[in-house]
């Protein structure tokens, strides 16, 4: 990640060139997890588990010149972590691992865990690629600037797990890397070998079998514009499944039909403004829909249906202070909602929740040859909350309020590995007790094999 005097420079800069570099320049069309955990464990109140969650997750964001480098080192490792309640610790962890085979072939181990607000799934992909040679300027099939506009990366990924009932089968298409736009899909199989032995299928204490297998549709693009910006667009779907758990019980009582369906939208921006000035912007939109009926008269499964939405919105002004300074100011605006009907024996009860934050952020960095770095920053969050009643107690009920906190930094960037730690600095005054205004830590940590 950093090798000589000249690379630590580089890296402190914000520069258009470097902002370029940021735009995933290396991105795979094969996705280190799949939809259907993610859409299993999602949960949209999970920013309610306490009431500073929003800031808490803004502190254990990568920097920019984290991910850009990430994206440029075939094998390494990264983990973000940090406090969510007293209770609580939030951590993601990132492993990735290439290796030749020959000319043509290239081995990949790809793995994320995500471990908390709202999420909660471990998935490992081994998979494998073959590089096809690019056709020569005028050849058939080339594209403009000689470039081939057709597949040049095939991949075929296989996603492990201890139960053969939610493993997966993934292939990919991708152009070229260095193709103008850099364009790829993938389909996954989800859950496959369930379909394949349904007596002996099994996830936990439960007997999971699949009236309707889910599919999972992915299409990736790298498009540049206006010969100074770059911008990334991913989009995935999961088509809707439908599986019927049988209780480990033994009896009928917790037998139910579980269906689940969703799709998720990510865009991702980088723009040179002019000397000094850059712009960077980031959203998602994802939507989920699940529902859940019993297996018969006498269960005691409640019938369930549920909605789900997120939007989040992100532009970052960023301005270069010089060689190895910067200044960053950015708005984060997010709208979370879930609606659902719960039917308890006949007595339908509706639920409905709604949460709009704008979160602000200010920061100044500097970094020095030494490798050290030092990053101070205030945040702010208005957080505007509507409920309509409720499917049994899902996170603390903190509700509309705002929030204020400080931030200091601490980094040191050696050859191979990176630090960085974070230290919330509490603000307002709060109910509990705060030792030394200290409002949560987050902890990073990034570094090359």
């Amino acid at each position: 990640m950093r090798a000589s005097p000249r690379q630590r420079k580089a890296l402190g800069r914000l520069s258009g060139s470097l902002l370029l570099g940021c735009a995933l320049t290396a991105a795979a069309p094969v996705s280190l997890h799949a939809s259907l955990r993610e859409f299993e464990s999602w949960q949209v109140e999970a920013t309610e588990q306490d009431d500073e969650n929003t800031l808490d997750a803004l502190m254990r964001d990568y920097p920019l010149d984290w991910n850009r480098a990430w994206a440029r080192t075939p094998s390494g490792f990264r983990t973000s972590m940090g406090c969510v309640t007293t209770e609580l610790w939030d951590y993601k962890r990132e492993i990735k691992a290439r290796a030749g085979l020959g000319r043509w072939l290239e081995a990949r181990y790809d793995q994320l865990r995500d471990r908390g607000l709202g999420s909660d799934f471990d998935d490992p992909v081994l998979s494998l690629w073959l590089h096809l040679p690019a056709r020569p300027r005028g050849a058939a099939g080339a594209g403009m600037s000689g470039l081939s506009f057709l597949p040049r990366l095939w991949g075929v990924g296989f996603r492990p797990a201890f139960e053969k009932a939610v493993m997966a089968f993934e292939f990919a298409a991708a152009t070229a890397p260095d193709t103008v736009p850099h364009l790829g899909v993938r389909v996954s199989f989800e859950d496959v070998w369930n379909s394949q032995f349904r007596a002996r299928s099994s996830v936990g204490d439960d007997r999971v079998l699949y009236l309707s297998n889910p599919v999972e549709y992915e299409a990736f693009g790298r498009i540049p514009y206006t010969g100074r910006g770059e911008l990334e667009v991913r989009f995935k779907r999961l088509t809707p499944s439908s599986r019927e758990v049988r209780s480990s019980i033994g009896t009928p009582e917790g037998d139910r039909v579980v269906d689940l369906e969703g799709w998720r939208l990510q865009l991702h921006s980088a723009l040179d403004l002019g000397p000094g000035w850059s712009v960077v912007l980031d959203a998602r939109r994802r939507s989920a829909r699940t529902a859940e009926a019993p297996l018969g008269a006498a269960s005691l499964v409640v019938a369930e249906r549920r909605s789900r939405q997120e939007e989040v919105v992100f532009p970052t002004l960023i301005r270069q202070l010089g060689p190895q300074a910067r200044a960053r100011v950015g708005v984060q605006w997010r709208r979370g909602a879930e609606s659902g009907l719960r039917d308890p024996g006949g007595a339908a009860a509706r639920m409905e929740f709604e949460s709009r934050e704008l979160t602000g952020v200010a920061t100044f960095s500097r970094y020095w040859r030494s490798g050290a770095g030092l990053e101070i920053g205030v945040l702010r969050d208005d957080i505007r909350v509507h409920r309509v009643g409720d499917f049994g107690g899902e996170g603390t009920r903190f509700g509309t309020r705002s929030e204020n906190r400080g931030m200091l930094g601490l980094e040191w960037r050696g050859e191979r590995v990176w630090i960085r730690v974070v230290e919330g600095i509490e603000f307002d005054h709060e109910p509990y007790p705060v030792v030394l205004r200290h409002d949560k830590t987050a902890v990073l940590v990034q570094f090359a094999f």
